[in-house]
């Protein structure tokens, strides 16, 4: 899908949808062009089943369920992982 297609597509989803449409399309181009790879499935977070994916600066673990990202890691010395929490969906932030 290129990304006139992918603008298309994304004209009638709520914004929720929109988000997981969007990380999963960079995501597959990411791994088609080799500047991703997944590491598979890795340690739960907030007991969310996750999978480890590396870039060339950052690891990143997404929810197996809803392929948005939970966990971040730049990848250098000394580097702390941090959480992501998203906002459940609501009508004031669903449709921006």
């Amino acid at each position: 899908m290129d990304r006139a297609a992918l603008r298309q597509a994304l004209a009638s989803l709520p914004r929720r949808q929109r988000e997981v449409v969007v990380l999963r399309f960079f995501a597959d181009q990411a791994l088609a062009h080799g500047d991703m790879t997944v590491a598979g499935p890795d340690e739960p977070v907030d007991g969310r089943p996750t999978l480890l994916q590396r870039l060339p600066d950052k690891d990143l673990w997404v929810d197996t369920t809803t392929y948005l990202p939970v966990r971040w890691r730049w990848r250098q010395d000394h580097s702390t992982p941090f959480d992501v929490e998203w906002l459940p969906p609501t009508p004031a932030n669903s449709h921006c």
